[in-house]
This record gives structure tokens, C-alpha cells and sequence, in this order.
């Protein structure tokens, strides 16, 4: 009869034959979903049964294939997924208002669950962007998603400080270049990829806080000056930073957007050489919402 341990199923473990390996044996092990390096089964394991990932979209979309072609990745480390249609046609704060209740209601039940993933349904990424996030175990981690304005040109949608303490938004235009990997530290993040711990989610809630709420004098100004001041992502990280919750981004995920054309940090601007301790973004680029 078989051992539990000759039952187990393996997350990373597969065989691979052909004439470049048929001799070695060694080479016939390889790992072909563990994205975490240094990770053991149990692990990795571990940490996929912690994540779950939810996709806002409106009514009258699908999934977009970009993300849609994971499903079956996803579902295979055993990935919760959650697919919440918008039905206020954009008001967005609402439906991540929905979203947070959805997760946690799941997660009281669920006492493993631990990361709350969210991906805008106008994005193609990595399949293991979420294990990416979540692996690093902080209260708020982002991946580096992109916008567009003819004023700026492309922009990173996180604020940074530059040398003179201030946060910016980096830009292809005055930045220039973001380092090609390192976790760095920031002051706001958007929510177009995005991986916040529940902790958080719960601090707010008891402390009688609407995570993505975007405040009733914000509105009034808005109205009135027909600008949008602050949005919903600005408003949850100013409330996290007032809980003492730290805001990330990983400069290794990347997602493209899909706007009127496809959007992302352009390939030969990612610089390898940069340390990412030592990296700012230019102070000509435009400030964050303070």
C-alpha cells in the first residue's frame, strides 16, 4: 500500500524526455509551476490556499483573455477566484466596497485565507503575478501598472518620493527608467493589480473605516471644480498609512493595460543596473495627492 508521502500530490514536480536530457537523469526534474524560488511544496502550497483573486468587470463584459487564460493555472495551486460584476456602471468605490465584504465574509469561514488579490478586467499579466504579490507577505504590495495622459505621456500609477521627500507618479518622459526587480517602499498605490493582507481590511472595518470610501468634502470639490481630486485607490492607502499599514510595489510584475492601445513601462526602460534602493523618480514628474 502507498506511503502518504508517495500519495501526495506534488505542485512542482514534472518529467520532461527528449534527446537533450535522455541521458541525465537530473535534468529530468524540473519545476514547472513554482514561481517562489526557494519554496517546498508545502510552501508553495501554503501560500496559494492563502490568496484569494477577484476580477471586477461590468455586466455587459467577459473576462478579458489576458487574465482569463490563467484560470486554469490558477485553479490547478488550488487559487481561490471570486468574478464580481460591477452593476453602478463604473462607480467603482462601491464595487470595491463589495469586493472587501465579499473577501472577508469568505475568509472568517476560511481561516487560511489571508490575501485579498484584486486584477482590473483590462489587463493582460504573468499567471503567478498574485503569488508574486502575496509571497512577500506585506500589508499592501502592488504590481507596476500603467497609465497614459497627453500631458505626462505613460506613467507608473504609484507615487514614490523623489529627492526632496516628495511623492511623485515616475514617468517614461522624466523619469526615464525603473530598476528591473527590487520591492520598494512607496506612498500610494492604484488598485489595477493589487495584493492587500487581510489584516488591513479587518483594522478598517473595526475601526468603522470604508476602506475605498472616497470622502463627502473630496465629492463636493470634485463636483464643483469638475475634477476628480481623489480617487478611491488614493483614499484606501491614505487611510492604511493612518493605521500603520506600509505600501509596496515589486518591480518584477508587470501588467500591460488595455486602454485606447495597450500600456505598459516600455521593456527597454527597465534598467537591471539600477538598485532599487537607490532608485527615485524625477522631480519634474507630476506630485501625488497629498
Amino acid at each position: 500500500m502507498p506511503t502518504p508521502d508517495a500519495v501526495k500530490p506534488s505542485y512542482i514536480g514534472a518529467k520532461i524526455s527528449g534527446p537533450d536530457v535522455h541521458e541525465d537523469e537530473e535534468a529530468t526534474s524540473v519545476q514547472t509551476i513554482m514561481p517562489v524560488a526557494g519554496m517546498s511544496d508545502e510552501q508553495f502550497a501554503e501560500l496559494c490556499a492563502s490568496i484569494m483573486v477577484v476580477i471586477p468587470h461590468r455586466s455587459d463584459e467577459g473576462i478579458w483573455p489576458g487574465i482569463a487564460q490563467h484560470f486554469g493555472m490558477w485553479g490547478r495551486v488550488c487559487m481561490r477566484m471570486a468574478f464580481i460584476k460591477d452593476p453602478f456602471g463604473g462607480f467603482i468605490e462601491c464595487t470595491r466596497g463589495g469586493i472587501v465584504q465579499t473577501f472577508l465574509e469568505y475568509a472568517w469561514k476560511h481561516p487560511e485565507l489571508k490575501y485579498l488579490v484584486m486584477i482590473d478586467n483590462d489587463q493582460t499579466i504573468q499567471w503567478d503575478a498574485p503569488i508574486k504579490l502575496a509571497q512577500h507577505g506585506k500589508p499592501i504590495t502592488s504590481g507596476v501598472v500603467c497609465g497614459y495622459s497627453p500631458e505626462r505621456g505613460i506613467f507608473a500609477c504609484f507615487t514614490a518620493k523623489d529627492e526632496n521627500g516628495v511623492p511623485r507618479f515616475p514617468s517614461w518622459r522624466d523619469t526615464k527608467s525603473l530598476p528591473a526587480e527590487g520591492l520598494i517602499e512607496v506612498e500610494q498605490v492604484g488598485t489595477g493589480l493589487i495584493c492587500i493582507r487581510r489584516d488591513v481590511l479587518e483594522t478598517l472595518k473595526e475601526n468603522d473605516e470604508q476602506p475605498f470610501f472616497v470622502p463627502e468634502k473630496d465629492r463636493i470639490e470634485s463636483v464643483k471644480s469638475g475634477n476628480l481630486k481623489k480617487s478611491e485607490d488614493i483614499c484606501f492607502c491614505e487611510r492604511a498609512a493612518r493605521y500603520g499599514f506600509k505600501r509596496y510595489v515589486d518591480l518584477t510584475v508587470h501588467a500591460t493595460h488595455h486602454k485606447n492601445i495597450p500600456i505598459g513601462w516600455p521593456g527597454d526602460s527597465i534598467d537591471p543596473t539600477i538598485e532599487a534602493i537607490d532608485w527615485k523618480p524625477s522631480q519634474f514628474d507630476y506630485k501625488g495627492v497629498v
